[in-house]
């Protein structure tokens, strides 16, 4: 489980520091991966296409 804000900072911060597709698969390498909290903050323009490529990705 990880909460919507903390999964999109770590693919940012990944992006910037050149781990993002080992951190990119390790999020989709689980089993089920539960999002939290969706909506209850405004998803910055930057991070709305990480949030998409995780689910694009897993279903």
């Amino acid at each position: 489980m990880i909460h919507t804000s903390d999964l999109l900072n770590k693919l940012l911060i990944a992006k910037k520091d050149g781990t993002y597709y080992n951190t990119l698969k390790e999020l989709l390498d689980v089993y089920l991966l539960i999002i939290d909290e969706i909506g209850f903050k405004r998803i910055d323009t930057n991070a709305v296409d990480e949030f998409f490529e995780i689910n694009k990705k897993k279903v």
